[in-house]
C-alpha cells in the first residue's frame, strides 16, 4: 500500500515526476492531493517544479512567480525545500532577483 497521505515536498515531488495532472486528477486517491484545501498548494507548487525543471523560460517564471506569491500559504518544510532547489538553479535565481527582487515596482510581462 502506497502512503498516500503524506504532505512532504519530496513525495509530493515523485508524484508530481510520475504522473501527469491528468493523471493525479483521475486517480481517485491522489485527486485529493489537488482538492483537499491544505495540500493543494503544495502540489501545485511540486506539479509546477516538474515543469520549471524540464520547461523553458516561460515554465521557469511561472513557478518563481507562483513561489512568491503562494508563499504565505506553504508549510514550512515546502518552503525550504524549493527554496534550496531554486538556490541550485542559475536560471530560476536570475528570474527571481530580475523580476521579482523589488515588491514596490509592479512589473508586467
Amino acid at each position: 500500500m502506497f502512503p498516500y497521505k503524506s504532505n512532504s515536498p519530496q513525495y509530493l515531488d515523485y508524484i508530481a515526476a510520475t504522473l501527469s495532472r491528468k493523471q493525479i486528477e483521475d486517480d481517485p486517491t491522489l485527486c485529493l492531493l489537488l482538492e483537499n484545501e491544505l495540500i493543494k498548494d503544495n502540489m501545485e507548487m511540486a506539479i509546477r517544479y516538474n515543469n520549471a525543471k524540464y520547461g523553458d523560460f516561460q515554465a521557469k517564471y511561472d513557478f518563481v512567480e507562483y513561489f512568491m506569491a503562494n508563499g504565505p500559504e506553504l508549510d514550512a518544510d515546502t518552503i525550504m525545500h524549493y527554496r534550496g532547489k531554486c538556490y541550485n538553479d542559475p536560471a530560476m535565481m536570475e528570474i527571481a532577483y530580475s523580476y521579482f527582487n523589488n515588491g514596490n515596482i509592479a512589473q508586467i510581462r
